[in-house]
């Protein structure tokens, strides 16, 4: 016999019929009713409380923390919480408005044995080791002030070196 069929002698499935007419809310009003010396009414507010409660949204006072049995004070905000659009542009415009900026003039490249030559006495380069022919021809395209330069090359190649030259 398969797990997934049933067993044949289970007894069939029934719907269940609610006994009480009414509904239960009018049924505990009833007791309720007839019981008031049973079960005293609840207060709003306990007689025994010198402060009277109020909602926590409606609070202006903040909880005091502790750390240590001390009153730990509220860190102030390290930033303006609501700083308008127009205080930002200015922060941002301003921070790269400066009036004395320096001109820098194109230079002359250098050819290969020089490059290699700044390279060991500034001890970038060991004696044996050469620089690529990519690393002279970027650096000397930085100099010349001519173009933009974008160096895509693998890792180990020596684009780190490249900056270093300049």
């Amino acid at each position: 016999m398969s797990e997934n069929i049933p067993p044949i002698n289970t007894p069939p499935t029934q719907s269940r019929k609610c006994v009480c007419d009414a509904p239960l809310t009018l049924i505990l009003q009833s007791v309720l009713v007839f019981h008031d010396d049973i079960v005293p009414p609840i207060p709003a507010t306990p007689k025994n409380t010198t402060i009277t409660p109020y909602h926590l949204s409606r609070s202006t006072k903040a909880t005091k923390q502790w750390r240590n049995g001390f009153e730990k004070p509220p860190k102030p905000l390290g930033y303006i919480p609501y700083a308008t659009p127009k205080r930002q542009s200015q922060t941002q415009h301003n921070l790269f408005n400066t009036e004395h900026t320096m001109v820098l003039e194109p230079m002359d490249p250098l050819a290969a044995p020089e490059w290699n030559l700044l390279a060991r006495r500034m001890s970038l380069l060991p004696e044996s080791a050469t620089l690529h022919e990519f690393q002279m021809q970027a650096v000397n395209l930085v100099l010349e002030r001519t173009d933009d330069l974008m160096v895509i090359a693998p890792t180990g190649k020596g684009k780190s070196l490249l900056w270093s030259l300049l």
